[in-house]
């Protein structure tokens, strides 16, 4: 049996309201279904702890969430390459459009479709740049893909929350 002894509080409790709350609920459920009990990651409660302080000052939630999702991932072992296509192993071209492969990366694709992301947001996300909207969205999709690889077939609760309360 373990007991609590100490325990410090490194700030004041945050107050999530709204959007920022659903995005909380959605951090705290990806990292219970992806981490072990006991598992040590203290790198990800920082990152975690950063998002969730984040989220309490109302700042953009797209990239707060891709940073968590893409850090926990690296954290946990399944980091994955964004700026080297995974076949070739050429860098990444911003003005090329890439197919996301699982556990491999991205290889480059001969067209455009819904399911491609482009370069430039491969790029944006690997250096943690400023993106469009469009970008936010193939980013988005990317790691939900990446994600439910992971997650298996059990959906996350949160996701079902998002589409009924937004």
């Amino acid at each position: 049996m373990v007991s609590l002894v100490k325990y410090d509080q490194d700030n004041k409790p945050v107050l999530l309201k709204g959007k920022s709350l659903l995005c909380g609920f959605y951090l705290n459920e990806l990292a219970m279904r992806l981490l072990q009990r006991n598992d040590p990651h203290p790198n990800i409660f920082h990152s975690y702890a950063k998002a969730i302080t984040d989220l309490a000052c109302n700042n953009p939630v797209d990239p707060i969430l891709r940073q968590f999702e893409l850090k926990l991932l690296h954290e946990l072992g399944y980091g994955i390459t964004l700026d080297y296509d995974a076949e070739t192993g050429q860098p990444v071209e911003q003005d090329k459009y890439y197919d996301f492969v699982l556990e491999q990366g991205p290889v480059r694709s001969s067209r455009k479709t819904e399911q491609t992301i482009s370069g430039r947001t491969l790029h944006a996300l690997s250096n943690q740049t400023a993106m469009d909207v469009e970008q936010w969205r193939e980013a988005r999709r990317l790691t939900r893909k990446i994600l439910n690889f992971y997650l298996g077939n059990v959906p996350l609760k949160s996701r079902d929350l998002f589409r009924t309360k937004l």
